[in-house]
């Protein structure tokens, strides 16, 4: 990613909202929505680095009581919330049945490479695993 890149991903968060990914990656010319998102992700990050086993708990644990909360619970460790909520998913995924993956491959067949509609379908996995997951089937 170029400087003039993350400006222009900066300014498509503050216009269309973070999560807005599909639109804000029509920004670029080469970058597809799971690349924008991907990039926010490690622009948008206070912390950087990997999980400690104590961070894994408290996650979990904070998930427990709060639920959802992305935001409230990415101030606990100083992260954003979608560095938080990527890594709760992370630490939860399954394998992927094959009804999954008939799903998965029927869905990009309705809507192509749309990941942000075919997410709706998945509220269990990621932008990444699914994305993933439908370059290895």
């Amino acid at each position: 990613w170029t400087p003039e890149e993350d400006e222009i991903l900066k300014n498509g968060v503050t216009i269309y909202g973070a999560g807005k990914w599909v639109e804000i990656s029509k920004l670029f010319k080469q970058r597809d929505s799971l690349q924008v998102r991907s990039r926010w992700k490690v622009i948008s990050s206070k912390t950087r680095g990997k999980w400690t086993p104590e961070e894994d708990s408290k996650l979990l644990e904070l998930i427990k009581e709060h639920g959802n909360k992305w935001t409230m619970i990415g101030k606990t460790f100083n992260r954003s919330p979608d560095d938080v909520y990527l890594h709760y998913f992370y630490l939860n995924r399954v394998k992927w049945t094959k009804e999954e993956d008939n799903k998965l491959y029927d869905l990009v067949k309705k809507y192509g490479e749309d990941w942000d509609v075919i997410k709706k379908y998945f509220p269990r996995r990621s932008f990444y695993d699914i994305k993933l997951r439908y370059i290895k089937y």
